[in-house]
């Protein structure tokens, strides 16, 4: 701990004294610099390897005589080896802040969440807004209004990202009422209280499964499914400050705890005939179509065959209510994405790296679930309405090609405008910490365990919380 203060430290009074000589523009950026082709080199660090951005990196250098992209892998500065999927080690983001103190920063920068939001609050990055103004490329108009409501801060866009996530939820309307859309813990807990005594609340999914059992309504996925939402409105990522005090999160502590613990109500497969586990999977299978789960848990990761399958193929005809995760603020999604990309203040090329961004946010190939990357929902305007209009049932990339075996039909059009709908008008708040996130779950756990009182773990969850933001801001 002594040494993760002591960098974090150190990187605050790089980055403070970064910012004290922004007056001398010449000695805190790289001046432009030509390759021998002639061309413009722009640079763009990232933490780690990302082999969809080097083919786009390298489609964009061959389409074009004007600029010459070049990577910075701090990883491999480093040594250090990740996954795509990893976040960034503290050696990475160290050696990217002594480029910030020594005037080395990349003309871009293509961060997580997490190690974005301390630059943001430093004023490393452009305002993009400017940019659309100034030079030629993407313009606002051409990118989804809640994207850049969520992405904004202070009514300017310091990042961006060209595609994000949305974990939600699906209620059947006939149990839910039609105005439970983002509904909040109140009617969350009434309408679960209220359900069959045949009937689960949630469906199981495959984070409900351990290597030798299924489990039933429990303590720990009850509570899961309750906090995820309210547990983030109880941290601004903007203003790095936290505040748990919510009766929404006690009285979903509470809720929880009415339940079993899970090794109490856990369907053990391996006791089970073959003929007995084929059986349950297919019941588990059919839950939700069979009114035996009032939820599901849905991630939205595009707009193709699986997204379509996911609001489709489990519950049949019956009108659909996207509950998402109780909240106290009318959004029930959980939105997200896999990078941000910034811009920075001290580059000579910006015109030069909208340019690029542009292509990045635009670029229907990058863009594509048949990339190197995580399928997702793209922020371009352009590239979502063509995927909404492809209606060739044979193409994967097509959600009109959804199809189930428990329902086995084709998705119908009222079903994909609901889900085009709910992506043009769910609220995007991209601005998470992943690290908070693990220190939530680590303290509730003892409330579930049965160690604490909900009020205890509020307690704490504001002293460790706000201690790390504060070390952070």
């Amino acid at each position: 701990m002594k040494k993760k203060l002591l960098s974090l430290m150190l990187a605050g009074s790089m980055l403070a004294s970064s910012a004290a000589c922004s007056s001398s523009k010449s000695s805190e950026s790289v001046q432009p610099t030509t390759n021998e082709a002639g061309k413009t080199i722009l640079t763009i660090g990232i933490p780690n390897d990302y082999p969809a951005l080097t083919t786009l990196i390298d489609r964009y250098n061959d389409g074009q005589d004007k600029y010459a992209l070049e990577l910075i892998d701090y990883s491999k500065i480093t040594g250090n080896i990740h996954s795509v999927e990893n976040d960034s080690t503290d050696e990475e983001m160290s050696q990217l802040k002594l480029d910030i103190a020594s005037g080395k920063i990349p003309d871009i920068l293509c961060l997580s969440t997490k190690d974005m939001l301390p630059l943001i609050s430093k004023g490393t990055f452009t305002d993009m807004y400017e940019l659309m103004e100034k030079y030629d490329g993407i313009k606002r108009e051409e990118i989804l209004p809640n994207v850049l409501e969520g992405f904004e801060i202070d009514g300017k866009l310091p990042v961006l990202a060209s595609d994000f996530y949305i974990d939600t939820a699906i209620a059947k309307t006939k149990f839910t009422g039609e105005a439970s859309e983002s509904w909040d813990m109140e009617k969350f807990i009434e309408t679960a209280s209220g359900i069959p005594d045949d009937m689960n609340v949630l469906k199981n999914t495959s984070f409900m499964y351990d290597w030798y059992g299924v489990f039933q309504d429990n303590r720990q996925n009850i509570s899961g499914y309750a906090l995820r939402k309210v547990l983030n409105e109880s941290v601004d990522m903007i203003s790095y400050t936290c505040d748990f005090n919510s009766e929404a999160l006690k009285n979903a502590l509470s809720f929880a705890l009415s339940f079993p613990d899970k090794d109490m109500v856990k369907d053990h497969i391996n006791s089970m005939t073959d003929k007995e586990a084929d059986i349950f999977f297919k019941a588990e299978q059919r839950s939700m179509l069979d009114d035996k789960a009032l939820i599901s848990s849905v991630w939205i990761i595009g707009l193709a065959s699986s997204a379509g399958s996911a609001i489709w193929g489990e519950f049949g005809d019956d009108d659909l209510t996207f509950v998402g995760y109780p909240s106290e603020n009318g959004c029930g999604a959980v939105t997200g994405c896999e990078w941000l990309y910034g811009i920075t203040e001290s580059s000579d090329n910006k015109e030069a790296a909208w340019s690029f961004l542009s292509t990045v946010i635009n670029d229907e190939k990058f863009n594509s679930i048949d990339s190197q990357r995580i399928a997702a929902i793209p922020v371009s305007r352009t590239l979502l309405e063509k995927l909404y209009n492809k209606k060739d049932t044979s193409d994967k990339n097509s959600v009109y090609s959804s199809e189930s075996g428990v329902f086995n039909k084709p998705i119908t059009q009222e079903r994909v405008d609901q889900l085009y709908n709910y992506i043009l008008s769910a609220k995007i708040e991209p601005y998470h910490d992943s690290e908070i996130e693990a220190m939530i779950a680590e303290e509730t756990a003892y409330v579930l365990n049965g160690e604490r009182t909900p009020e205890q773990c509020i307690d704490i969850l504001n002293d460790r919380v706000g201690t790390y933001l504060a070390e952070r801001k």
